[in-house]
C-alpha cells in the first residue's frame, strides 16, 4: 500500500514538473508579413500575406515579427497603446531582406507613422517619404510610449506647402511629450533623414516630457532648418518639472547641410534640455555646428539647459559658429554647468559679425582641451556681448586655436587680447 502511494506521489511530481515547463501562449515568436498584393482574409503567411496594417496590428503580439514586401503603401501607420510588445520580446515591423518597402504620404498632411502609448516596438528598414502640407511628419511617438526603436530607416521629402512661418511647420521624426505620460527609453538609431523642407521646424525633434532618449549614428542633410533638435520649457507638458527632454545621447552622428533662409539653423540643438551627452558627432556645412540655448524661461530650477557636456565632435564649415552657448535674451532662459571637452572645430564663423564660439546668457561653462583653427579670420575667436551680470564663470584650459592674423576676444563686450587657457597655436 505504501509503494503505491509512492508511486501516485512520484507520477503527480512528474505531471507537475511537466506543465511548469510546458511552453505558455506565443512563447514561440510568430512571423507575419504584409504585401501590396495581399489580403486581409489571408492568414498572414509569406505566401498569404496581409494586405492593410490596421489589419496585421491586431494579429501581432510581444515577441511577433511584421515583414514589409517590397512596394509603395499609401495607409498611414497608427500604433496605438493595445498593440505592445515586451522589454524583452519586442513587437518588430520591418521592411523584408533587401526589399524596398515604402510608406508614402501621396502628397498629403500626414503623420506616416504614428506610436501612441505603445511599448517595446521595434521600426526598422522601411522608407518614409512624399508628405507634404502643415504637420506633415514621417514618425511621430506620443505620450506614455516606452521601449520603442526606430533603426535603420529612411525618411526624405518630407515638406511643408507655401510659405515658411511659425504655424507652418513639418519634421522628420519628432518625439513630442505634451503630457504628464512620459516618453521613455526611445533609440533612433542609423537612420537616413534628408531632403526636408521643414518650415520652423526640426528634422529629429524630441520635446517636453521625454526622458532617456538615444539619438546615435543617424545621417541628417539637406534641412531647411534645424537638424537635431531637444526642446524644452515651451508648456507643451502640464507639469512644468516635466517639460524638457533629459537623459539624453547624441552620438556619432553626420549631421550637415541644415540651412535655413529665415532663422540661424544649427546641426544640432539643445534648447531648454539637461543632463545630455553630445559626443563624437560631425557637423558641417549649416548656419552652425551645435548649440546649447534657452528660448524659453525655466520655470522651477535655475537654468532652461543644464548638465550639458559637448565632447569630441568635429565641426567643421559652418557660418556662424562652430559653438553657442547661452540663452539669447536678457529676460529669457539661463544656461549653465556646460562642459565643452576636445573638440576638433575647422573653417567656422567666417561670416562677416560672427565668431569662432558666441556666449550669452550663461554661467559655469567649461572649455577644455578644445582646438579652434580658422583659415581667413573673419569672425572673432570668442565672442561674448552681454555684460557680467548675464556672462560669468567661464573657465579655460589646455585650448589652441589659430585664427589667420585675427586674435580677437570679446568677453562682455569688451574686446580682449587673449583669453586665458588659451593659446595661439605657431
Amino acid at each position: 500500500m505504501k509503494k503505491e502511494i509512492v508511486k501516485i506521489l512520484a507520477a503527480a511530481a512528474f505531471a507537475a514538473l511537466i506543465i511548469s515547463f510546458s511552453p505558455k501562449e506565443n512563447v514561440y515568436a510568430a512571423k507575419y508579413y504584409i504585401a501590396t498584393d495581399g489580403s486581409d482574409n489571408s492568414n498572414g503567411s509569406k505566401n498569404a500575406p496581409y494586405a492593410t496594417f490596421a489589419h496585421a496590428l491586431e494579429n501581432l503580439k510581444a515577441g511577433d515579427t511584421l515583414y514589409v514586401r517590397g512596394g509603395e503603401y499609401t495607409e498611414k501607420i497608427y500604433i496605438p497603446s493595445g498593440v505592445s510588445g515586451e522589454e524583452k520580446r519586442k513587437i518588430t515591423i520591418s521592411g523584408y531582406g533587401n526589399e524596398d518597402a515604402v510608406i508614402d504620404g501621396d502628397g498629403k498632411s500626414v503623420h506616416l507613422l504614428e506610436i501612441d502609448g505603445a511599448s517595446y516596438i521595434n521600426i526598422q528598414k522601411l522608407k518614409f517619404r512624399n508628405a507634404v502640407g502643415n504637420e506633415s511628419a514621417g514618425i511621430c511617438i506620443y505620450p506614455s510610449s516606452k521601449g520603442i526603436g526606430i533603426i535603420k530607416n529612411e525618411i526624405s521629402d518630407i515638406s511643408i506647402s507655401g510659405e515658411a512661418s511659425e504655424d507652418n511647420n513639418a519634421n522628420g521624426i519628432i518625439v513630442f511629450g505634451d503630457s504628464a505620460n512620459t516618453i521613455s527609453d526611445i533609440e533612433i538609431k542609423k537612420n537616413y533623414i534628408h531632403d526636408l523642407q521643414t518650415g520652423y521646424s526640426e528634422a529629429l525633434s524630441v520635446a517636453g516630457n521625454c526622458e532617456d532618449i538615444r539619438i546615435r549614428q543617424n545621417k541628417v542633410e539637406n534641412i531647411t532648418n534645424i537638424g537635431i533638435d531637444c526642446s524644452g520649457n515651451y508648456g507643451y507638458c502640464p507639469d512644468s518639472g516635466l517639460d524638457s527632454p533629459r537623459k539624453l545621447l547624441i552620438e556619432k552622428n553626420t549631421v550637415r547641410n541644415c540651412v535655413s533662409p529665415y532663422a540661424s539653423s544649427y546641426g544640432i540643438y539643445i534648447d531648454g534640455a539637461h543632463d545630455a551627452s553630445i559626443r563624437k558627432n560631425l557637423v558641417e556645412n549649416c548656419s552652425g555646428g551645435i548649440e546649447v540655448g534657452a528660448e524659453q524661461s525655466q520655470s522651477v530650477r535655475d537654468y532652461a539647459a543644464f548638465e550639458i557636456k559637448v565632447e569630441k565632435n568635429k565641426i567643421y564649415d559652418n557660418t556662424e559658429a562652430a559653438i553657442s552657448v547661452g540663452g539669447y535674451e536678457k529676460e529669457l532662459g539661463r544656461v549653465g554647468n556646460v562642459v565643452i571637452k576636445k573638440n576638433l572645430c575647422r573653417r567656422n564663423g567666417d561670416k562677416e559679425g560672427c565668431a569662432m564660439v558666441i556666449l550669452t546668457k550663461c554661467d559655469n561653462i567649461e572649455f577644455t582641451g578644445n582646438r579652434f583653427f580658422n583659415d581667413n579670420g573673419k569672425g572673432d575667436v570668442i565672442y561674448s556681448e552681454m555684460p557680467k551680470d548675464y556672462t560669468y564663470d567661464i573657465k579655460s584650459s589646455k585650448n589652441l586655436y589659430s585664427n589667420n592674423d585675427n586674435d580677437s576676444f570679446v568677453i562682455n563686450n569688451v574686446p580682449a587680447e587673449s583669453l586665458e587657457g588659451w593659446k595661439k597655436k605657431g
